[in-house]
């Protein structure tokens, strides 16, 4: 009887294993491109955050595609080969895009900056940029499982563009179907990159893309979570998605369950410190709104309010802006005299040969899904408040391995590098160890980490579905206070387009 129960339980035990081996192995493909040796405002740690990513993504499993310092040409050139690979690895194909340099909008349009780039005036756009829409539209016609756009390029711009006045940052877009697009900070808004050789978005990256059995989406949103709270507030990464549905890039370990978000529930409920990290979780204007009005008095609450002021005008620019007409941009500089964007849409009115003003019988667009702006919410547009600091019990303590980081990186010497330019360094633990699990309560001196050979690392196998964290963050259109503009008309000529061009 004992040998037969043994016959028994080494045939489950095959058939198991047979059964977990014939799980299908999705194709992970990476491109990760670092943009750093700009002749004005360099940017030392940008090579160091796209070699950080890189060996993230190879160590769950990806094939990464690495580059540093393009030119136009090549980062169209580099964004060609990689959408053939893509296509190539056919519809259960998981894709990654990431880009950490400089990035800017004009006229709705989110532009990222070659490494040779001049932007000495608006005809050096087209030449020197290109749109991230040539990055989107072309992976967005191939079949594929998820295709995950990383933008690290939130960064306040130092070219002197002549004549020419922008938006901070980048502008708020819809993600394609199957798709998920992510900043490094809000729209409109800019970061400063630290003195360390890392930046806080790809170490908050490193961390939460490699936990097992989490959701990509929710990986994001812990990011958001954790960035916003290394930087006191200043920095909240975004995100928008239309995945079809929960995709987990490291199996779950069921000794270590993934860590959970906020448990979703009414804010003045949660106390507080509770609801911050709630509102903050959720980066919605409702979500802003409900914890303002149910803690008026808090100290985080004039936080929460320019946030909020900040989001609802750049819903209301890309409502406008997907429009498209005259009667929309008259909308936005309707309740945004002097917004942010009001050069984008005088731009706009000239390439429609538009006046600037409206006509007097003129009615504002009425931007469906977001109400007005709530009592005491600022007016005008200003900087973040940093004090006080965000809740320490916002996000789990930061694992002593992404709080001490100090990943050696190769060499990178000459610019326009591609596939050879992150090769592996396997310096980081399989995901899941108990190295990268220790959690630190606060920074300690920086280990020095030295090179050791790593067992090559294979994809994991197609994990089961996860829990997502429900509907996607996605802009909606708002409506804001009335203001007046000067009566004055003015017929115009139309003006040529600075997507276009030659030099």
């Amino acid at each position: 009887m004992r040998r037969l129960l043994a016959i028994l339980a080494m045939a489950a035990a095959l058939v198991a294993g047979h059964a977990v081996h014939a799980q299908p192995v999705e194709p992970r493909f990476a491109l990760v491109i670092g943009n750093g040796k700009y002749r004005q405002g360099a940017l030392p740690s940008s090579l160091n955050n796209a070699a950080l990513v890189a060996e993230t993504l190879r160590s769950i499993g990806f094939d990464v595609t690495g580059a540093a310092d393009l030119k136009q040409p090549d980062l169209l050139d580099a964004v060609r080969k990689f959408a053939a690979k893509v296509r190539a690895g056919g519809p259960t194909t998981v894709a990654v895009f990431y880009f950490s340099g400089y990035g800017f909008s004009l006229e709705g349009e989110n532009l990222l900056v070659a490494a040779d780039a001049l932007l000495e005036r608006d005809t050096d756009i087209p030449l020197d940029t290109i749109r991230l829409s040539e990055v989107i539209d072309p992976l967005s016609r191939v079949p594929a499982r998820a295709k995950i756009f990383i933008v690290d390029a939130s960064r306040a711009l130092p070219f002197p563009i002549k004549d020419m006045k922008l938006a901070p940052g980048l502008a708020a877009l819809e993600a394609p179907a199957g798709s998920l697009v992510a900043f490094s900070d809000a729209p409109a808004a800019v970061a400063a990159d630290g003195s360390g050789p890392y930046g806080a978005y790809p170490l908050a990256l490193a961390e939460n893309l490699r936990i097992g059995g989490l959701d990509v989406a929710e990986a994001f949103t812990r990011a958001r979570l954790r960035v916003h709270q290394l930087s006191r507030g200043a920095q909240t990464p975004w995100h928008v998605s239309s995945l079809a549905g929960p995709l987990v890039l490291v199996p779950p370990n069921p000794a270590a369950p993934p860590p959970l978000l906020h448990a979703v529930r009414p804010m003045r409920e949660a106390g507080v410190e509770g609801a911050y990290a709630l509102a903050i979780q959720q980066d919605t204007l409702a979500g802003y709104a409900e914890f303002a009005l149910a803690f008026p008095s808090s100290g985080y609450a004039p936080r929460i309010r320019a946030m909020m002021r900040a989001r609802r005008e750049t819903m209301t620019w890309q409502q406008a802006r997907a429009t498209d007409t005259a009667r929309g941009y008259w909308s936005y500089e309707k309740r945004y005299p002097d917004g942010i964007y009001a050069a984008d849409a005088e731009r706009r009115l000239d390439r429609l040969s538009e006046a600037l003003q409206p006509p007097p019988a003129f009615e504002p667009v009425t931007f469906a899904g977001v109400p007005p702006p709530i009592q005491n919410e600022p007016r005008e547009r200003a900087a973040l408040p940093t004090s006080p600091p965000p809740p320490s019990r916002m996000i789990a303590p930061q694992p002593s391995l992404y709080a001490n980081f100090s990943l050696p990186l190769p060499s990178l010497p000459g610019a326009g590098r591609n596939d050879a330019a992150f090769p592996p360094v396997h310096t980081l633990p399989p995901p899941g160890s108990d190295e990268e699990g220790a959690e630190a309560e606060k920074p300690k001196p920086a280990p020095v980490h030295k090179r050791r050979p790593v067992a090559p690392v294979t994809r994991p196998a197609t994990p089961p579905p996860s829990a997502g964290i429900g509907a996607p963050t996605i802009l909606a259109p708002p409506q804001q206070l009335p203001a007046n503009r000067p009566p004055a008309q003015r017929q115009i000529t139309p003006a040529p387009s600075p997507f276009s061009g030659s030099r």
